[in-house]
């Protein structure tokens, strides 16, 4: 599926539809968009070299996103945005020009599962405008930039995740942002594993500090704050 002017594959109203082994790719707009309550499996195709972002998911859409591989994207890799929904479980998706998932509004909320997302040559996650979601048990690694962004009030949780090997920081929080962290290996990165920003108000679970990197500290007052203002919140470094 290449070379259409609008994207390579698109979902909507209901639609349902089951999308294996395909070759979705060098589209002038998106190579998949789910939208307006689009549903549907997506499953070992390889999606790559759209214009913009290589899936889209919008207005309700909620479409399974299965074993996938979803590289080398002009735009993001995966965008969920403007109440997008959706599973995506043991996708690889890496080496897109802007961040290879990306999580933005209020009213958007996946699920991203057991994928590897590396090798982007920004952020491997950004999650912002108030967004939520929830990251478990995912790869995050060898990213230019931050492995995971949290910023604008976007809550996620983010659980049992291995982020490393960043070329900047493992994970950021900033302008902001929140989030539940919880059990996450966060290592080996070249900056900071973890930078909390003083504004920022994330919750961890953990109680050992990342000895030499002064974590720890900037994460229990963020927990404090929470607590004084009566929110039960829960995040990592």
């Amino acid at each position: 599926i290449k070379g259409n002017c609008l994207p390579g594959l698109f979902i909507s109203t209901g639609g349902n539809p089951k999308v294996k082994n395909c070759f979705i790719h060098n589209n002038r707009w998106l190579g998949v968009l789910v939208a307006n309550r689009g549903l549907g499996e997506m499953r070992a195709n390889t999606i790559f070299e759209n214009h913009e972002a290589e899936v889209q998911i919008t207005t309700g859409g909620n479409p399974h996103v299965l074993e996938n591989i979803i590289r080398n994207g002009n735009g993001c890799g995966l965008v969920v945005c403007d109440g997008g929904f959706g599973l995506a479980e043991r996708n690889d998706i890496s080496t897109c020009v802007m961040a290879c998932v990306q999580i933005a509004d209020a009213t958007s909320n996946p699920v991203l599962k057991e994928n590897k997302i590396h090798n982007g040559q920004t952020y491997g996650v950004v999650a912002r405008d108030q967004a939520s979601g929830r990251l478990e048990s995912n790869v995050i690694t060898k990213n230019k930039m931050a492995g995971l962004l949290v910023q604008y009030q976007a809550d996620v949780a983010v659980v049992s995740n291995m982020i490393t090997e960043g070329h900047g920081n493992g994970v950021q929080v900033t302008h902001y942002g929140k989030g539940l962290f919880e059990e996450n290996t966060i290592a080996d990165n070249a900056a900071a594993n973890v930078q909390i920003e003083s504004e920022s108000e994330p919750v961890s679970t953990a109680e050992e500090p990342d000895q030499g990197r002064g974590l720890h500290r900037h994460l229990l007052h963020g927990e404090r704050r929470r607590r004084r203002g009566g929110q039960r919140h829960h995040a990592e470094r």
